[in-house]
């Protein structure tokens, strides 16, 4: 009675919009304007004078407004009189709803919903104007060839109207009835189907009944035969041998009819199983439909009667008899190969998420236990066949290992180890670019882990759009300052404050009064090149809100105390230490850390492992330099001191201890705002914030009310990742040198390189360059030349295409472009229709019949194809006419082969190490066919393109060093060593300075002798 009270509140209220609409809008403008209409045809020279003077009269400007309202008004009444008139009788008889001709679709839908709540009163039945929805219907289902069986047509739950020992009349809903005729027909009276939506509460609105529902009536209605539901199937015995409801659905293939849509066919199946079926639930099983058709489904909005699709299982199977099987070997995948051939190696299914969720930190399943299954997809790098997820119950390092406890679900720890990773690894391939193929580490799960929990873009969009936002703000302009950031692609950012700030600048908006400020994520939103320092340098995880990443502004809290157990207490503050150490996309902060283990960290130079006292007393100096700072500058927060876009070297401390051994005096001066916090270990009662964990592996951060799942970290995930950053630490031995001969003397002596050996063509012997229609860079940072309106998505999609001979399947794509993440097969399609829309369907033709491959014309290249080509051009030419051909290759260089956050794939399938490898190759040979022509000035340009792209590559350094002799300057010489030194020492590319190669060390000290024994005077005259 509460809902039908409601509903009849909601349709007086609507009945009293309308009235004011129909009759009091005409009556406030007749008062204001009067007539709005000239009486008389105006003097057009004076109107174009009054327009060019801009003195137009207040009247006018009152009249004209006027015919505005009375045109909307026009069409509102338009629109009612549709609906009264056509769309009322039409659902009475059970047809659907139309549109009201000449009026705009926001105008007809609110009518439609006005006139749909008058009607719910109990008058008669509406409809709301709008896009027609596929109606589900029993349907049929697929088995074996030759035999199709129906199946009981999917129907919400009936909820009983009386507790009543009889059952209470139900009618089966065909396709023209409706709620209006249903109550006409069983109660007399049409005006009782409120009656109806009170006893079926699963029906939001009278339009809501289609096809193939069972409505329960109240308890006098009449049902004729032909509308009686079939009676119920017999219960499933549940395990224990009671009788209990549906639990299980076996999978099934169900022919589309007209009027069909997934989403209404997976709905329906649930809701056989669960009675409460959420909107989420639908859509998971609408993906699973969609994976499970491949080549049935190109846009899962348009599909057509007779196609079949298969559908999944829905609920919990029965319990299987006890059958001892034999293990199962990996099924084989296979992996794209960069050189051309494609070995079959062994998929390596990653343990998800689901597989550690109810172990306690640091615990490992025994190896017998079978891994969970969880709706995360297997990860496949670029699978050529179906199936390759591998055996679930797989060994114990492969389904439970615990390092995964620590990266599942951790975006921001798992892109800044990623990033860290590769910079170390880049550090390693200074020796020559071949390492970066040697780089394969010895457990390859522990990096696919990696690259698959990260998303480098959105944390660089996340960093990008926080200092845009706050360099375009002054002290004053906010109050308080960032308590807390939630981040996800699908919600974008929310920033939490520590006070209302109630105007957000555009294009962010203030939500909740002002205490947040929401920006959506554009995954086709440019990104800046280059880094842009954290201007919340102590913003980091404390774990999982509402499906976001929730991260907290230590210093918008001073002080944290973890309330939790010892070993999860640790858990939670060693994440947050390893994500500060390792971060450089979000934060920007030291940290000393006593009595809590660490051992495998010794990789992140950011870490100072000290005493308690020694903790306690660099919190003290932190405190007391920011204090004065702030003291001196006149401001309140280190917050204020980083607006306006002056956060470059203002990084945050953080001291962790346990709360037992923390200096109370210390903590007391520890207020929020300064450029110092502390992490304590312990309950702490000087800690005015609280991270309280309950016996549920939930906590809630008090005072301000936060709960969220917290991020905990186990040792064994150090001691993973620390074997792995040793990996791209450690000296890269296998690398092959060329023997290096040096003369003895000589003016221009420089390293005896074997003579190149290459036929002579002739003048002209039929070879053309390959011309692009259109060319895709990734040789710098990725773009589609000529087409600036592509997005990141889009370009990332072609330069996918057109590094893997211009086709792929669908399933690659996604799997690549978007990091094994989940999306929707329309958004593929939607980004193919896109590009097809930009290209041309010549270049991008539609998919063909039955096929999952995506497919560009071979006219769509890569920079790094034409490069390729031209290399291989270059080794059948004279060597003239190969310098030639390799300078213009290497204008095509303009940076680091795919230089953008949104192309892991280009690592994964050693894209990115055969670039580098073939610049390097490219470079030093022009260099030195350059220098046997005697050309120093195509010399050096040619080392200059190649350090363009591998910018710490010593044997494009000692080519460089090479050139400088052969120009006649020593001082060129010490000055190229000099540069790669401070290349090799730059803290963003690993932690220790790293010394040149011997090789390097060698040529440089006997380039320099030789000029010195050669001409001592000039050698030595610069210095």
């Amino acid at each position: 009675m509460e809902r039908h009270a409601q509903r009849r509140v909601q349709g007086v209220g609507a009945l009293v919009v309308l009235v004011v609409i129909a009759v009091g809008v005409p009556a406030l403008l007749v008062r204001i304007a009067g007539w709005p209409l000239p009486r008389s045809m105006p003097d057009f020279e004076r109107v174009r004078v009054a327009l060019v003077q801009g003195d137009i009269p207040a009247e006018t400007v009152v009249k004209v407004l006027a015919i505005i309202v009375w045109l909307i008004w026009l069409q509102v009444m338009w629109a009612l009189a549709w609906e009264v008139v056509v769309n009322v009788p039409r659902l009475a008889a059970g047809h659907r709803p139309s549109a009201a001709p000449l009026v705009v679709g926001p105008v007809g839908n609110g009518v439609g919903r006005l006139v749909a709540l008058v009607m719910s009163i109990g008058l008669t039945v509406a409809s709301i104007p709008s896009t027609a929805v596929a109606l589900p219907r029993a349907t049929a289902s697929v088995g074996e060839v030759g035999s199709v069986a129906l199946t009981q047509p999917a129907s919400p739950p009936s909820v009983s109207a009386t507790a009543s020992f009889a059952p209470a009349p139900r009618w089966r809903v065909e396709t023209h009835d409706s709620l209006w005729r249903i109550a006409e027909a069983a109660l007399g009276e049409g005006d009782r189907s409120n009656e109806i939506l009170e006893l079926n509460a699963w029906l939001t609105s009278p339009r809501d009944v289609r096809a193939g529902h069972v409505l329960v009536l109240p308890a006098d209605a009449v049902v004729p035969e032909d509308r009686r539901p079939a009676p119920d199937p017999e219960p499933a015995s549940s395990s224990d041998g009671s009788v209990g409801n549906v639990t299980y659905l076996a999978p099934t293939h169900i022919v589309i009819e007209t009027g069909d849509t997934l989403w209404d066919l997976s709905e329906d199946r649930l809701a056989i199983v669960d009675t409460d079926v959420a909107p989420h639930e639908t859509l998971d099983l609408v993906n699973e439909v969609i994976a499970l058709n491949p080549e049935v489904v190109e846009d899962p909005n348009l599909i057509y009667p007779g196609e079949v699709f298969a559908f999944p299982a829905v609920g919990i199977p029965p319990a299987p008899e006890v059958v001892v099987d034999e293990p199962q070997q990996p099924i084989p995948v296979l992996v794209d190969d960069p050189i051309g051939t494609e070995e079959v190696h062994d998929a390596i299914p990653l343990p998800t998420e689901s597989t550690v969720a109810e172990q306690p930190v640091g615990t490992t399943l025994p190896p017998t236990a079978p891994a969970t299954t969880a709706s995360t997809p297997p990860i496949i790098v670029d699978a050529e066949v179906e199936g390759g997820a591998g055996d679930p119950e797989a060994s114990e390092s492969q389904s439970v290992a615990p390092w995964v406890a620590g990266l599942s679900g951790a975006t921001v720890l798992a892109s800044s180890l990623l990033v860290m990773y590769r910079r170390r690894l880049s550090l390693r391939a200074s020796r020559g670019a071949r390492a970066y193929r040697s780089s394969a580490p010895d457990d390859p799960t522990v990096l696919t882990a990696l690259a698959r929990a990260a998303d480098v873009s959105l944390l660089c969009w996340a960093n990008h759009e926080l200092a845009t936002l706050f360099a375009g703000m002054t002290t004053g302009e906010l109050n308080g300052m960032p308590l807390a950031v939630e981040l996800s692609r699908e919600h974008g950012i929310e920033l939490l404050w520590t006070d209302v700030n109630p105007v957000a600048p555009s294009p962010w908006h203030a939500t909740d009064d002002g205490w947040s400020w929401r920006l959506a994520y554009d995954e086709d939103q440019p990104l800046p090149s280059g880094e842009q320092a954290a201007v919340l340098p102590a913003l980091v995880t404390i774990g999982t809100r509402d499906g976001n990443q929730l991260l907290l502004n230590l210093e918008a809290v001073g002080c944290i105390a973890v309330d939790a157990s010892n070993d999860v207490a640790e858990a939670f503050a060693r994440s947050i230490i390893v994500e500060l150490a390792a971060g450089e996309l979000l934060s920007d902060t030291y940290l000393a850390c006593s009595d809590i283990d660490l051992d495998g960290a010794h990789h992140f130079d950011r870490i100072e492992g000290c005493t308690a006292s020694q903790a306690n007393e660099r919190l003290a100096r932190a405190v007391r330099a920011s204090s004065s700072f702030l003291t001196d500058a006149r401001l309140s927060t280190s917050f204020e001191a980083r607006l306006s876009g002056d956060a470059d070297g203002r990084e945050a401390t953080v001291v962790v201890l346990p709360a037992a051994r923390a200096d109370g005096a210390v903590l007391r001066e520890l207020q929020p705002g300064l450029g110092a916090c502390a992490v304590l270990i312990g309950r702490c009662d000087e800690s005015q914030t609280t991270a309280r964990f309950d016996t549920n592996a939930l906590a809630v951060l008090e005072p301000f009310g936060l709960d969220f799942e917290p991020a905990l970290l186990p040792l064994e995930t150090i001691e993973a990742v620390d074997d792995l950053l040793d990996e791209a630490t450690e000296p890269l031995e296998q690398v092959d040198r060329e023997p290096i001969a040096y003369a003895e003397t000589g003016e221009d002596a420089v390293a005896a390189e074997p003579e190149l050996q290459v036929p002579d063509l002739g003048e002209d012997d039929g070879w053309e360059m390959p011309v692009p229609t259109v060319l895709v860079r990734v040789l710098g940072a990725p773009e589609v030349v000529g087409f600036p309106q592509m997005g990141r998505i889009e370009t990332s999609i072609l330069a996918y295409l057109a590094c893997h001979r211009g086709q792929r399947t669908a399933e690659q794509i996604v799997n690549a472009v978007w990091n094994g993440r989940l999306v929707e097969s329309k958004t593929l399609w939607n980004k193919i229709s896109k590009i097809r829309a930009a290209l041309g369907p010549d270049l991008v033709p539609a998919r063909q019949p039955n096929s999952a491959k995506v497919v560009v014309a071979a006219g769509v290249m890569s920079d790094l194809d034409m490069l390729r080509t031209l290399a291989d051009r270059a080794a059948e030419a004279s060597t003239a006419e190969a310098l030639a051909l390799l300078l213009r290759g290497l204008e095509l260089v303009d940076g680091v082969p795919f230089d953008s956050p949104d192309y892991e794939w280009a690592y994964e399938t050693q894209q990115h190490a055969g670039a580098c490898e073939l610049v390097e190759r490219v470079a030093v040979r022009c260099a030195r066919l350059a220098l046997e022509l005697g050309d120093i000035t195509s010399a050096r340009t040619a080392v200059a393109a190649g350090l363009r792209a591998v910018p710490l590559n010593e044997p494009l350094y000692r080519e460089r060093m090479r050139v400088e002799s052969a120009a006649g300057s020593p001082e060129g010489v010490r000055r190229t060593l000099a540069d790669l030194r401070n290349a090799l020492s730059d803290p963003g590319a690993g932690s220790d300075p790293v010394e040149p190669d011997s090789a390097t060390l060698h040529l440089a000290a006997q380039l320099d002798r030789l000029r010195l024994e050669t001409h001592p005077r000039d050698a030595w005259a610069a210095s």
